[in-house]
């Protein structure tokens, strides 16, 4: 009588692996060394799917090995990265393609990833929410700072876990879900919508600043008549637009950064509304 052998099963990863492997490459920078850099928070991060891939500890330590080379790239874009090493790792597992694979998909989106996330996260996400920290604060106290924190833990999360389920589900082709999500067009509108938080926070302030600066009770005149709302706040996010789009154009290694731009604008609407 022939025995048939049964079917190995393929070498895949639960939700439970995946959602461990995602929780710990939050925490990738935080082994960062001159030598590796992010290599050991890599490492760190793959290594309940190398358990779970690699049954045999010489093989485990084999693939380890692999992922102790340099590694950087930016810590919020990394999810991409090693959600799509996840998906090569279950394939060099299974036997379909080579170990050197894993290796040239890591070095080739290194760069080109934290170019892309240096420009969006950096020089515009965190900037809008810190205008928008300052914003909410006028009015909110540290209410408002930590409502501006909550939003963008929550918007940069997200962002995260999406990179992460893209990298696995696609593997080598994560670049192009990437180049489909437009990062260069969230970037600019970003970078003006942080004009209208500070245009906006100049404006708030120019309208009763003896009131905003000086404590209650010390006998400080109050102007009888206040600029229009509407009018030092257009002028405010126009200027803070201005300086950006001027930024922009002028895109050299000197330029001002982002956030040096918004400081500066806000400061001239001020003293702009100061005189209306």
């Amino acid at each position: 009588m022939n025995q048939t052998t049964p079917p190995t099963r393929p070498a895949t990863l639960g939700l439970a692996c995946l959602a461990r492997v995602f929780w710990r490459s939050l925490a990738i920078q935080t082994a960062w060394n001159p030598a590796g850099m992010q290599n050991l928070g890599l490492a760190h991060a793959l290594w309940p799917a190398f358990e779970a891939l690699y049954p045999d500890a010489a093989a485990r330590r084999e693939a380890l090995r692999r992922h102790l080379t340099p590694f950087n790239t930016h810590p919020y874009l990394a999810a991409a990265i090693v959600g799509g090493v996840l998906h090569l790792e279950e394939r060099v597992a299974r036997g379909e393609m080579p170990a050197s694979r894993v290796d040239t998909f890591k070095s080739l989106l290194m760069g080109p990833l934290a170019a892309l996330g240096d420009g969006f996260f950096w020089r515009s996400l965190r900037p809008a929410f810190g205008a928008l920290a300052i914003l909410l604060a006028f009015g909110l106290g540290i209410v408002g700072v930590l409502i501006a924190l909550a939003l963008y833990n929550a918007v940069h999360l997200s962002l995260r876990l999406r990179l992460f389920d893209a990298g696995y589900r696609h593997g080598e082709g994560v670049l192009d879900i990437i180049a489909r999500w437009r990062f260069d067009k969230r970037r600019d509108a970003t970078r003006r919508l942080s004009a209208a938080f500070v245009g906006a926070f100049a404006a708030l302030v120019s309208l009763a600043p003896p009131a905003f600066f000086c404590a209650p009770g010390k006998g400080l005149p109050v102007p009888e008549s206040s600029p229009s709302p509407v009018v030092s706040t257009a002028l405010a996010w126009l200027v803070g637009l201005l300086a950006l789009t001027a930024a922009r154009a002028n895109a050299s290694p000197k330029a001002p950064s982002a956030t040096a731009i918004l400081v500066s604008a806000g400061a001239i609407a001020f003293y702009v509304g100061l005189l209306l």
